[in-house]
């Protein structure tokens, strides 16, 4: 975001909107399934202006969901993580040898697989990027899995609103125009 633009947010920080643009961008990417990606259309702009429609909880809470997904990829296992993917039986049973813990999926994803990328969600390659956020869609836990998919639903609603996206997709509004029937 170039200075002049900082100065037009309405309710994010810069880096709020930083997070968001990164995000938004590995759910639409430029030349993805369509020409144009959430960066060309502007979805992070456009989430920041619907923001100030709302209350400053919601505003709050938003901004609490932006700074999780940036800073907990110190904390989180990706999805497709070697050790979670094949040894979650086996890392599982040697715990209950060595240690008497029973096994539980819980503790094995919870347990196996980090990213091991000390970096926050904005500094990862789009490929960890990726596997980090299928990590969340993929997880077990509910309240790891429903914020996404707020943001997510909240992004892809304003993306394909875009009257661009919308000739892309071959969507022709079929209502009547009202103004002219008076």
């Amino acid at each position: 975001m170039e200075s002049g633009e900082e100065s037009k947010l309405v309710v994010l920080t810069p880096r709020q909107y930083k997070i968001l643009s990164a995000f938004a961008d590995r759910l639409s990417p430029r030349g993805g399934a369509f020409a144009l990606g959430a960066l060309d259309v502007g979805v992070a702009e456009s989430v920041d202006r619907m923001l100030s429609n709302f209350g400053r909880t919601v505003q709050m809470g938003l901004k609490m969901l932006l700074l999780l997904i940036e800073y907990s990829t110190f904390f989180s296992t990706p999805l497709e993580s070697p050790v979670a993917s094949h040894g979650d039986r086996q890392f599982s049973n040697s715990l209950s040898a060595s240690g008497g813990l029973r096994r539980t999926k819980a503790l094995g994803e919870l347990l196996t697989g980090f990213t091991r990328k000390f970096r926050p969600f904005t500094r990862l390659s789009p490929e960890d990027q990726d596997r980090y956020l299928k990590g969340w869609e993929g997880s077990r836990f509910y309240l790891r899995r429903s914020p996404l998919l707020v943001l997510k639903m909240l992004c892809l609603s304003i993306f394909y609103s875009d009257e661009r996206v919308e000739k892309d997709v071959g969507y022709e509004p079929a209502c009547q125009d009202l103004t002219t029937n008076r």
